[in-house]
């Protein structure tokens, strides 16, 4: 393939533009984590299935003071998806699509305090208020007050292939530095194709040549603490489709 057929400007863009993925993890220890909100590693949904929002605050509902509504992005038949749900507080919501991977839960309308009071949880399987009972049924997490689920995570749709041509990571604790990885994942085999080390700063990497990813396979970010604490970290990349 030419060069000059996968330059950055040489794309044409998604119907959305592409994808920004951004996460980010509360603490990172010394085994590698997955930069998302839930912590540790990443579930991802090994068939497509019928998922549910719940909120671990019942101000997290149509009459409630924090979201009332939440609009959860992903891929359903392979093709980029959106429902919209309207939270019940600690309930537990049905969604009405099996998706089979899920990016992002955003907080679509909300009450006087105008984000999302509890932690908003995308799940299978049972919970105790609103707090799935099992951990590697989560797949999503909105921390409380964020608007919008930390995930770092997305899967190109079927028929398509993305191309990263960003990638970018944070971690603001000086004694602590960490290495933030990219990986694709396809097919059940994971491959790294950047990597950045960061302390008390952040960086950012633009790919002259992206790198292509193809139809359903994974991007997601993973981050090791280098230092003795548990430092909080972030990190992004973009992806643009054709």
């Amino acid at each position: 393939m030419p060069i000059s057929s996968v330059l950055c400007y040489d794309i044409p863009a998604a119907p959305r533009g592409g994808y920004r993925a951004f996460g980010a993890n509360p603490a990172v220890g010394a085994t590698a984590e997955a930069l998302w909100a839930y912590g540790g590693a990443y579930n991802f949904v090994v068939a497509a299935t019928t998922l549910k929002v719940a909120s671990s605050s019942a101000s997290d509902a149509a009459a409630g003071t924090g979201t009332k509504t939440v609009r959860v992005y992903g891929l359903v038949g392979g093709v980029e998806t959106s429902e919209d749900a309207t939270m019940n507080g600690t309930t537990p919501v049905s969604l009405a699509l099996a998706f089979e991977r899920i990016h992002e839960i955003r907080s679509l309308t909300a009450g006087t305090g105008e984000v999302n009071a509890g932690d908003i949880y995308c799940f299978t399987g049972a919970a105790t208020a609103g707090v799935p009972d099992t951990a590697t049924e989560v797949y999503a997490k909105m921390a409380v007050g964020a608007g919008s689920s930390h995930t770092g995570v997305f899967r190109v749709p079927t028929g398509k292939t993305g191309y990263v041509v960003n990638v970018g990571g944070f971690c603001g604790d000086v004694d602590n530095p960490v290495r933030i990885e990219f990986f694709e994942r396809a097919s059940g085999v994971r491959r790294s194709f950047a990597s950045l080390q960061v302390a008390a700063s952040g960086w950012e990497k633009g790919f002259v040549v992206p790198e292509p990813i193809p139809g359903g396979a994974d991007v997601y970010i993973m981050a090791t603490c280098l230092g003795a604490g548990t430092p909080e970290v972030s990190g992004w990349f973009e992806i643009v489709l054709r």
